[in-house]
Protein backbone atom coordinates (compact mmCIF):
# COMPACT_ATOMS: atom_id res chain seq x y z
CA UNK A 1 0.00 0.00 0.00
CA UNK A 2 1.36 3.14 -1.20
CA UNK A 3 2.07 5.88 1.72
CA UNK A 4 0.94 9.69 1.49
CA UNK A 5 3.21 12.22 2.22
CA UNK A 6 1.81 14.89 4.10
CA UNK A 7 0.35 17.76 2.77
CA UNK A 8 2.21 20.81 2.75
CA UNK A 9 -0.43 22.96 5.08
CA UNK A 10 0.76 19.78 7.46
CA UNK A 11 4.03 20.40 7.55
CA UNK A 12 4.73 24.19 7.19
CA UNK A 13 3.55 25.40 10.47
CA UNK A 14 5.92 23.23 12.50
CA UNK A 15 8.82 24.00 10.05
CA UNK A 16 8.01 27.93 9.80
CA UNK A 17 7.83 27.16 13.95
CA UNK A 18 11.18 24.85 14.25
CA UNK A 19 12.96 27.81 11.75
CA UNK A 20 12.10 30.88 13.34
CA UNK A 21 13.13 29.53 16.73
CA UNK A 22 16.63 28.92 15.54
CA UNK A 23 17.33 32.59 14.93
CA UNK A 24 20.12 34.28 16.33
CA UNK A 25 19.32 37.67 18.71
CA UNK A 26 21.05 39.46 16.30
CA UNK A 27 18.44 38.29 13.64
CA UNK A 28 20.99 35.60 11.54
CA UNK A 29 20.59 32.15 11.23
CA UNK A 30 24.14 29.93 11.13
CA UNK A 31 23.70 26.37 9.06
CA UNK A 32 23.71 24.27 12.63
CA UNK A 33 22.73 25.82 15.96
CA UNK A 34 25.74 27.10 17.69
CA UNK A 35 27.40 27.63 14.58
CA UNK A 36 28.62 30.88 13.01
CA UNK A 37 25.82 33.46 11.48
CA UNK A 38 26.20 33.37 8.21
CA UNK A 39 24.46 35.93 5.30
CA UNK A 40 23.96 33.40 2.84
CA UNK A 41 22.06 30.63 5.72
CA UNK A 42 19.97 34.36 6.64
CA UNK A 43 19.37 35.03 3.29
CA UNK A 44 18.02 31.02 2.24
CA UNK A 45 15.94 31.17 5.36
CA UNK A 46 14.25 34.55 4.85
CA UNK A 47 13.71 32.77 0.89
CA UNK A 48 12.21 30.25 2.56
CA UNK A 49 10.04 31.51 5.17
CA UNK A 50 9.01 34.10 2.30
CA UNK A 51 7.95 31.38 0.37
CA UNK A 52 5.55 29.99 3.22
CA UNK A 53 4.25 33.52 3.09
CA UNK A 54 5.79 34.68 6.17
CA UNK A 55 4.86 38.71 5.98
CA UNK A 56 8.18 40.56 5.17
CA UNK A 57 6.89 42.89 8.02
CA UNK A 58 7.13 40.33 10.28
CA UNK A 59 9.53 41.31 13.04
CA UNK A 60 12.15 38.47 12.23
CA UNK A 61 11.91 39.40 8.86
CA UNK A 62 13.16 42.68 9.92
CA UNK A 63 15.44 41.67 11.99
CA UNK A 64 16.97 39.05 9.71
CA UNK A 65 17.38 41.50 7.06
CA UNK A 66 18.82 44.00 9.28
CA UNK A 67 21.43 41.44 9.85
CA UNK A 68 21.94 41.22 6.24
CA UNK A 69 22.75 44.71 5.79
CA UNK A 70 24.74 44.74 8.61
CA UNK A 71 26.82 41.87 7.16
CA UNK A 72 27.56 43.61 3.60
CA UNK A 73 30.68 44.07 2.42
CA UNK A 74 32.35 47.13 0.36
CA UNK A 75 33.15 46.41 -2.80
CA UNK A 76 36.73 46.94 -3.63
Amino acid sequence: MPVTPPSLTQVQPPAIKRLLSTQDPSGGWAEHPGGRLSPLNTAEVVTALSSASVAAGDPQIKKAVAFLYASRKPLA
